[in-house]
């Protein structure tokens, strides 16, 4: 539901026939409850064997059903906007890439399954390992760098691919996550580096309401314009012009501009924490 709302905000009144119905929101949601059925159906050694068919199964239809025998990976033919476009429809998607194509679609759900339960499988590790935290670092290091392993070696024949969520992409990010997830325990649990960690805590726990607020920001700001001779302005683009543009000009002005915001998405969620400590 919350998906859904942003995908309208602020304009609820208008353009019902074009409201896309998937987004991110959705995909944690389809994901997250899909995962949690095999998790509490499934012993480890079933979900991992299921997993791996997931992955597989999904190789496997994006091979065999691309557009009119276009390529299978690429923007138009890909069985993902296929499938969506039968079931939705073309107004009813992400055209943010010129065309109708949802980067959260319906069909890239299936791998999207397989993310959650390598998260589940690297909590359930962290509560086993809970007292021997070396022992943690170590499997979740070993771990990770065989998932990055097979996934960059898959990647030679299912390219790595984020939009499509591809099976090589699922192990690859999944491999950096657990080796990113290995190093925080090391410094804030076995080396006890806590100083500065605040912000990052705070953020990690309350990341749904920080990437709900910041696309309600951004879409607020993006939706207040005005007129300058010719040219139509937003707010948002005021700012970067204003701001950040000037510094550099190109890409290292937009990641400053992208750094600032992500720093003001997590201002709420830092403050009210700092509140209730």
């Amino acid at each position: 539901m919350i998906g859904l709302l942003l995908n309208k905000f602020p304009y609820y009144w208008k353009d019902w026939d074009s409201w896309r119905i998937m987004g991110v929101p959705q995909r944690l949601a389809l994901g997250y409850g899909l995962g949690s059925v095999l998790v509490l159906t499934l012993n480890r050694r079933m979900l991992i064997w299921v997993s791996a068919g997931i992955l597989l199964l999904y190789w496997a239809i994006l091979w065999k059903f691309p557009l009119m025998g276009g390529d299978p990976y690429g923007l138009h033919t890909n069985a993902v906007r296929v499938l969506d476009l039968m079931l939705f429809g073309d107004s009813h998607l992400y055209h943010g890439d010129g065309i109708g194509f949802d980067p959260e679609g319906l069909l890239s759900t299936l791998p999207a399954i397989v993310t959650v339960i390598l998260g589940w499988l690297s909590g359930e590790l962290l509560a086993y390992r809970s007292q021997q935290k070396d022992l943690l670092v170590r499997d979740l290091l070993v771990f990770g760098l065989i998932c990055g392993f097979i996934g960059l070696t898959w990647d030679l024949f299912f390219p790595i691919n984020k939009k499509l969520w591809t099976s090589s992409y699922v192990l690859y990010a999944g491999g950096i996550s657990m080796i990113g997830l290995a190093a925080s325990v090391w410094l804030l649990d076995v080396r006890g580096w806590r100083n500065g960690a605040g912000f990052f805590l705070a953020f990690g726990a309350n990341a749904l309401f920080a990437y709900v607020f910041s696309e309600a920001l951004i879409m607020s700001l993006s939706a207040i314009r005005w007129t300058s001779g010719t040219e139509t302005i937003s707010a948002a683009g005021w700012i970067y012009n204003t701001f950040f543009k000037p510094i550099e000009g190109a890409e290292f002005s937009s990641f400053l501009f992208a750094f600032a915001y992500m720093l003001l998405a997590g201002l709420p969620v830092v403050v009210c924490a700092e509140d209730l400590h």
